[in-house]
């Protein structure tokens, strides 16, 4: 085998190299340092915005503050006012629009057991429906049942006593 000396011109089948360029711009990519770190002497020469940053970010906002806070309870001053209650009617009637409630009175209808959470609830809502509807008189219902059995008793007395009529003519 025969050894070629190696040369540094290309023959015409190699990469072309790229065109050399000038002087000065060699210069300027030369003079241009790529930084790594911080400067030198950075560490003892902070600016003063970059300290002040330091200083908020480690102050807590709790410390310091300015709000009086009463020590003792004083007799004058004025009590948060209680929640009001809301008016029977308008209690009533957010507490039939709720969706829980209805789910859940749906569910047992269907005949379904609810979780004992649920079910407290759900008694406890129906206890205070019952409570604002007798309070507002609106419980209707329970006495138009009562005023019906109390009609129908002498109808069907009248119809027994016609019934044992009819077996007494039977009987003739």
């Amino acid at each position: 085998m025969t050894r070629i000396k190696k040369s540094r011109k290309l023959n015409a089948n190699g990469p072309a190299r790229p065109a050399r360029e000038k002087a000065s711009a060699r210069a300027k990519l030369a003079s241009k340092k790529v930084g790594k770190g911080q400067a030198s002497g950075s560490r003892h020469s902070q600016s003063k915005a970059a300290l002040a940053k330091q200083e908020q970010a480690a102050k807590d906002p709790r410390l310091g503050s300015k709000t009086p806070i009463a020590l003792f309870v004083d007799a004058n001053a004025p009590a948060k006012p209680a929640p009001q209650a809301l008016a029977p009617d308008v209690e009533l009637a957010k507490l039939e629009a709720d969706p829980r409630l209805n789910t859940l009175l749906e569910r047992t209808e269907a005949g379904e057991t609810l979780k004992p959470k649920d079910q407290q609830w759900l008694d406890a809502t129906l206890d205070r429906i019952a409570d604002l509807m007798h309070e507002l008189g609106l419980d209707v219902e329970e006495d138009e049942f009562e005023q019906e059995d109390d009609a129908e008793e002498p109808d069907l007395m009248s119809r027994f006593e016609q019934g044992a009529d009819l077996l007494d003519q039977y009987k003739d």
